[in-house]
């Protein structure tokens, strides 16, 4: 019997340890595995308590994964020469990364540990060849694990991440995830699962459309990141053939269309151009035409040209679901894209974006729209783009003066400079008017039985 002995500080366990443990076991270079959590693990920084750090890897226990749990503060060769001890007739395969192989020679009682046989896991464009000739050792003891899986995770950046509640759904398996935030360990607050989140809203789509008989859904595609995250959960949700993509040019760069065309080739989705540059300039002759006798100047219709364009845009949405609705006899719902940052401070126009019939990204932060984009697969170059209204030619924090990290942060009631927190509260307060019309209502008076 091939026994793995696999040493590490698993701080925390991540997918690189499962995947290359699975892969040892699948392609039978070893029948069993023994996964040892160490205290400390030469220099390396230990976040959580060895026993926390046991308890996530007896998630993944089973018949060919073993647990061993006494051996934290032994040397290489101890802990070799207390599992040859409990396996007397196994073929002890000692299991590390390739970065490991630097420093081998400093290792105690290397002669012992030489005695048996090795997996290396080799690590980005790590040389291993090279190596083994530089420490002058046997290549023969070796096999190589070429970098078939992403083993560059960093357990110092999964620490990072979720002391900073960022997701980890693509570093951490769900069993390790669970476990962090039911015990709140390495620091922070409940982390994003946008496994999980994914999972829930495509279900929320769901059971929208089937209480209420729907059938498709209508949204403009802008080439950024949020109509990109929505036109992926309601394809998704639907079906690629129920969404139905609109680019809706006015003024507007021409990266944007390129980037919408990349998203609707990537779900699925048919995208259809309406150019509304035609009916703003019409709109705006008639302006001139109608208000001719008022000094109007370009500089004072500067924000009304900028909200006449997605107040176009929204018209274009439902006057699209409207006709779908007729041909297909079911209901097309327009798709809300703003996120939870845009709507506390009111980045959005009154009338135009922020109307919808139904919204699945106003309850996210940015960092969190982001995260579902990644599980999902939205395309780097639109999810990672730098995002603006395509309008004002502007980026957005440009145009708020504040960035959409600090708007999380005060949302949450997370510590950020007062200064900071002013102007995002100002932000927020001067745009509860969009949120609530006010409406007079008339005295009544007490009614005579």
């Amino acid at each position: 019997m091939k026994i793995g002995i696999y040493p590490g500080s698993f701080n925390p366990i991540h997918k690189a340890h499962i995947g290359l443990s699975n892969y040892c076991l699948e392609k039978k270079l070893i029948d069993k595995i023994i996964l040892v959590p160490l205290d400390s693990y030469w220099d390396k920084e230990v976040a959580v308590s060895l026993e926390n750090r046991i308890n996530m890897l007896k998630l993944y226990e089973n018949d060919k994964i073993i647990i061993e749990e006494n051996s934290s503060g032994l040397y290489s060769y101890q802990i070799i020469d207390k599992l040859t001890n409990c396996f007397p007739d196994a073929e002890i395969y000692y299991m590390i990364g390739a970065d490991n192989l630097e420093n081998i020679h400093k290792w105690k009682n290397l002669s012992k540990v030489m005695k048996h046989k090795f997996i290396v896991f080799k690590r980005g464009n790590c040389n291993v060849e090279a190596l083994l000739e530089k420490q002058k050792l046997d290549k023969t003891k070796f096999t190589i694990i070429n970098n078939t899986f992403k083993i560059n995770i960093s357990s110092t950046e999964i620490r990072e991440r979720i002391a900073a509640c960022l997701d980890t759904s693509k570093l951490l398996d769900k069993k390790a995830r669970d476990y962090i935030n039911k015990y709140n360990l390495y620091g922070g607050k409940t982390m994003f699962d946008a496994e999980k989140e994914t999972y829930r809203i495509i279900e929320f789509i769901k059971n929208y459309y089937a209480k209420y008989n729907c059938k498709g859904a209508v949204l403009g595609i802008s080439g950024g990141k949020d109509s990109a995250v929505v036109a992926g959960l309601f394809s998704k949700a639907l079906g690629s053939e129920n969404v139905i993509g609109l680019t809706l040019p006015c003024h507007s760069a021409s990266i944007d269309k390129k980037d919408a065309k990349i998203v609707s080739k990537h779900f699925g989705f048919e995208l259809f151009n309406i150019d509304l540059t035609p009916v703003f300039n019409t709109f705006k002759k008639e302006f001139k035409k109608g208000f001719r006798k008022l000094p109007f100047t370009d500089e004072m219709l500067e924000n009304s040209d900028i909200n006449a364009k997605p107040r176009l845009r929204m018209m274009a949405n439902y006057y699209i679901g409207a006709a779908f609705k007729e041909w297909k006899k079911q209901g097309y719902l327009v798709a809300g894209t703003s996120n939870a940052d845009e709507l506390f401070t009111g980045y959005f126009t009154k009338g135009g974006d922020n109307v919808n019939d139904i919204s699945v990204l106003g309850d996210l932060s940015v960092d969190e729209v982001i995260a579902i984009g990644n599980y999902i697969g939205v395309p780097k170059t639109v999810l990672y783009k730098t995002p603006h209204d395509g309008l004002s030619k502007k980026s957005d924090e440009e145009k708020l003066g504040v960035l959409y990290s600090d708007v999380k942060k005060v949302r949450n009631g997370d510590p950020i400079s007062e200064d900071i927190k002013k102007d995002i509260m100002q932000l927020h307060v001067n745009s509860l008017h969009k949120f609530s019309i006010p409406t007079y209502k008339k005295e009544v008076k007490d009614k005579k039985i």
